[in-house]
């Protein structure tokens, strides 16, 4: 059997001091550097993570800006075609008005010019009658 005696002792006193130090001298400022390591890598992950809401955010607000934007952009265009129509329909109705006096005044013009031709006509015919009573009864 083994027996114990004072060496292996003094070997476990001497390995449980070394545990003793290593964990002092290495364990414990290796564990702190892990654990500032790990609380640095956790708060880019939040601060990356918060970014990356706000980026979101903002692109959401941006994309409802957008089309808040085209809304209103295709409601002035239609308002414009509107106007737009009103005012080509304003421009016909004027236009054919026009032309409904201009007809009208080249009839009255025509009526006009049609009396005195059949009074320069009916001038002539008695004018001719007179010529033709004056051979016939000479």
């Amino acid at each position: 059997m083994l027996s114990i005696d004072i060496s292996m002792l003094v070997v476990f006193f001497i390995f449980w001091v070394l545990l003793a130090v290593l964990i002092k001298i290495f364990y414990k400022p290796l564990q702190n550097i892990m654990d500032k390591r790990k609380s640095l890598l956790e708060s880019r992950r939040n601060a990356s993570e918060s970014a990356k809401d706000q980026y979101e955010k903002a692109v959401k607000e941006i994309e409802e800006s957008i089309r808040a934007a085209k809304a209103e952009a295709t409601a002035k265009r239609d308002e414009f075609e509107k106007k737009a129509l009103k005012e080509k329909e304003q421009m016909i109705a004027e236009i054919s008005e026009e032309c409904r006096k201009q007809i009208e005044d080249a009839k009255v013009q025509i009526e006009k010019k049609v009396e005195k031709v059949k009074v320069e006509l009916e001038d002539e015919s008695k004018s001719l009658a007179e010529k033709i009573e004056k051979r016939v009864i000479n």
